[in-house]
């Protein structure tokens, strides 16, 4: 019911007699991390899928700094970027919640973990979108 990500909470996953169902919060970034970092690997797990369903992340190394730690685990949209051999991750410009056009423009989600400050050139988990779509 009440998850330590950002965005993401409130998520509720139950059963309802021989129903299951899921709850996912109103605002639109929110919804996007919790159905596909949530609700997509256990629907692919319902329809039988065997090994892992949860999405592959890459280690890529951020273009921005997070000064300020959270207490949650953060899912950011960000661009994935090449420069010759080298990747970096830039941050879209507003993370707010009611911004549903960062998940245009990005092309992937990067986690910050809880407590945690990072630098530029800090290496996280990015996870592309198509990865998390399709597991």
């Amino acid at each position: 019911w009440r998850l330590a990500i950002n965005p993401g909470n409130p998520f509720a996953l139950g059963q309802v007699g021989a129903t299951t169902f899921v709850g996912l919060t109103g605002n639109p970034p929110a919804g996007q991390v919790t159905l596909l970092g949530l609700v997509g690997p256990y629907l692919r797990r319902c329809q039988g899928q065997s090994g892992p369903t949860e999405a592959r992340s890459y280690p890529v190394p951020l273009g921005f700094a997070v000064e300020q730690a959270s207490h949650r685990r953060d899912f950011r949209r960000v661009r994935c970027h090449r420069e010759g051999h080298q990747l970096w991750l830039e941050q879209a410009p507003n993370q707010s919640s009611g911004m549903l056009s960062s998940a245009c423009w990005g092309d992937g989600l990067v986690l910050i973990p809880e407590n945690q400050t990072l630098q530029q050139g800090d290496v996280a988990p990015y996870f592309p979108f198509n990865e998390l779509l399709y597991g």
